[in-house]
Formats: C-alpha cells, sequence, structure tokens
C-alpha cells in the first residue's frame, strides 16, 4: 500500500508539473505574439487539392526585433506556417539541447522552444537549415508539422515563413518522412554541390510523400523535426525548399 500509494504521488506530481509547465508556455509565447509579424491576408483555403492558396499576396506586420532580443539575445526569427497554429520565435544557443526544457525566456519548462540547430550560422543562408520544436501533448510547438503526413494538407499549406530583421523568406514543401532518433542524418555541412545533390537524392529516396517541386544543389532547404508517435522515439522530418524573390 505505501508503494502503491508512492506511485500515485509521484504520477500526481507528475501531471501537476506538466499541467503547470502548458499554462506557463500558453502565456509565454501568447504574449510574445505582440512582437510577432501579423498576417493581415492569408492565403484562401479551398476544395481544390491542386491549390495552394496565394502566398505571394500575404502581407505582415513588421517584426519587433529589438523587443525580442531585449527579452532573449539568442532570438534568431520568427517562424509561421499557415494553416497551422506553428507561430513562433526562434533561438539559438551552442548546443541542441538546452531549449528542449527551456523556453524562450530560458525558463524551466518541459515545452521548451523553437530553435536553430547549433551548427547553423544564423542568417538561414545555410545549404540546409534545421530547426528543431517538440511536439506537445497539447497541440502546441512543432505538434502541427505532423499535418504535412497528410498529403491534401501539404498541398493546401505548402509554405512556411521566416521573418528576420529586414528580411522575409518563403519555403514551399518537397518531402517528409518518419526516422529514428537514433539516426542521424541531418547533415548540415556539404564540401560542394556533388555532396549537397547526393543528400537531396537521399532525402527524395526515403521521403514518404513528395510533391513536384524540384530541388536542385543551386536551391537552399529548410529541415523542421519533431517527435512523432508511430514507435519508440520517432521522428517527423519535413523538408521545403526556399523560394527565391
Amino acid at each position: 500500500m505505501i508503494a502503491l500509494a508512492a506511485v500515485f504521488a509521484f504520477n500526481g506530481t507528475q501531471f501537476l508539473q506538466k499541467y503547470f509547465d502548458y499554462s506557463n508556455a500558453e502565456k509565454e509565447y501568447s504574449a510574445l505574439k505582440q512582437y510577432g509579424p501579423v498576417f493581415t491576408n492569408p492565403p484562401k483555403v479551398t476544395a481544390n487539392p491542386n491549390h495552394t492558396g496565394e502566398p505571394n499576396q500575404i502581407q505582415t506586420a513588421g517584426l519587433n526585433v529589438v523587443a525580442l532580443k531585449k527579452i532573449n539575445p539568442e532570438f534568431v526569427g520568427w517562424i509561421t506556417i499557415p494553416g497551422t497554429n506553428i507561430d513562433y520565435p526562434m533561438v539559438q544557443t551552442n548546443d541542441n539541447t538546452f531549449y528542449l526544457q527551456h523556453s524562450f525566456k530560458k525558463e524551466r519548462n518541459s515545452t521548451g522552444a523553437i530553435f536553430l540547430d547549433y551548427r547553423m550560422s544564423g542568417d538561414f543562408l545555410a545549404r540546409n537549415t534545421i530547426i528543431y520544436g517538440h511536439h506537445m501533448r497539447n497541440d502546441t510547438m512543432f505538434a502541427q508539422l505532423n499535418l504535412f503526413k497528410n498529403q491534401y494538407f501539404s498541398q493546401l499549406h505548402p509554405s512556411v515563413f521566416i521573418d528576420t530583421a529586414g528580411k522575409r523568406m518563403r519555403y514551399e514543401y518537397f518531402a517528409s518522412y518518419l526516422l529514428p532518433g537514433n539516426k542521424d542524418v541531418l547533415k548540415a555541412d556539404f564540401l560542394d554541390d556533388a555532396s549537397f545533390s547526393s543528400y537531396l537524392k537521399q532525402i527524395q529516396s526515403i521521403a514518404s510523400y513528395h510533391p513536384n517541386v524540384k530541388v536542385t544543389a543551386k536551391d537552399r532547404i529548410l529541415t523542421l523535426v519533431t517527435c512523432t508517435y508511430e514507435y519508440e522515439d520517432a521522428r517527423f522530418v519535413a523538408h521545403f525548399r526556399l523560394v527565391p524573390n
């Protein structure tokens, strides 16, 4: 009975901690949205699976970089995926572990933050820009990235937007797949066009779905990574191609 009571007490404590983490994260990120871009003309959703909205007509209010960097000097940009609730500031530090358990304000929280791989330059000009976020049970952070498993959704909402100081980038979806957590195929460095081209072919060979988007060694790609629950320690990886201005 004592052991059983201890188990119930532990589980109750874990539940309360998770509840407080979710609640605190929701308050924090909701408050931060006042400094993020505001989409005033989002893409239209239609019943036509071949229609991808009108991303070129999307307008946005300015990003308040000064305010966000005052809160956290490690702020690097803001990510938005129309059609989802992914609308967050991003950070970058000198490892890929700190922001797994710390929020944008660097407060201890299991929801973490959306963060750029530490190997990136921070200017989003790498051949392969890698960004991570948790898949939270309350459908926050990168949970809705998993919607790209659905072909119909990815056709309706193919775009990812990244805003930085004085610059906005649009990426279009081209591939996604599941990956074991212990299998590292997320390359950040490439010697030349040939090695990057080889990596792109590898992506296409393992992708569960990729539309008719041609990607070459001259392109820049965005890689978004989160957890998924098809099997233990699974990851979902989605790739997007930078659309030239």
